[in-house]
């Protein structure tokens, strides 16, 4: 397995012969990462997630599928599954959410959470919390047909409907 700096990359990843990877760091199967990307310690790439060239990721989690695009920079934060940063964005210190997509040259400052599957168009600046509009929210059924009245828009507010939702929904 290694020193605690090691670098343990997948027999199955694809790795260009370009590529700096610091330990300690986990690069699982089916990973690609092009050429002239920079992987930073404390860095997991998940399961088929795609890094292309010029990308920097530093103490950062990229889960399954996810793709970070050309010369994107990605310090202290999770990239969900699915989830593709365009071309030159910036995440620090920041959730990126399941299958996000988001434009070129985004800029998402410290702190901010972005709900899955949200759309961010190119050269925003996200500061703060983006959750799903009311029609892309979670509705909480007990039976086909039959709501509860409890519907989320957050994970705070998912998480406080789990609390109060039967269990049957």
């Amino acid at each position: 397995v290694g020193g605690p700096n090691r670098a343990v990359v997948d027999r199955e990843a694809q790795v260009g012969p370009s590529v700096r990877i610091a330990g300690p760091a986990l690069v699982e199967s089916g990973v690609l990462v092009e050429d002239g990307a920079n992987i930073q310690q404390y860095c997991v790439l998940k399961k088929n997630a795609r890094i292309l060239s010029g990308a920097v990721l530093d103490r950062s989690v990229i889960m399954e599928r996810a793709v970070v695009g050309k010369d994107c920079t990605v310090i202290k934060s999770v990239i969900g599954q699915s989830a593709v940063l365009q071309g030159n964005v910036t995440v620090k210190g920041s959730i990126i959410g399941a299958g996000c997509v988001i434009g070129d040259r985004v800029e998402v400052l410290e702190g901010s959470r972005i709900w899955p599957n949200m759309r961010i168009g190119a050269d925003a600046k996200v500061n703060g919390t983006l959750i799903a509009p009311v029609e892309k929210g979670f509705y909480f059924y007990t039976e086909f047909g039959q709501y509860t009245g409890l519907m989320a828009t957050s994970l705070d507010d998912f998480i406080d409907a789990l609390e109060k939702a039967p269990i049957e929904s």
